[in-house]
């Protein structure tokens, strides 16, 4: 993984769709689930930072061999 930037604003793009839905099913259930702003970045920069981990293990690992 190479284009963080573009990795992270596809990440925040997916974070804001759920929570559009998140916000639909607010009416059905008669209370708010939704994610503030801050939220949706965070868990952007969560899954983000767990995929580079798993890519920089993999990488250790081969260089290690």
């Amino acid at each position: 993984m190479r284009n963080f930037h573009q990795r992270l604003t596809e990440l925040i793009r997916i974070q804001e769709e759920r929570n559009l839905i998140l916000k639909e099913l607010e009416s059905e259930l008669g209370f708010d689930i939704s994610f503030s702003e801050d939220n949706i970045l965070n868990n952007a920069i969560d899954v983000l930072s767990a995929e580079l981990v798993k890519d920089i293990e993999k990488e250790m690992s081969a260089w290690m061999k």
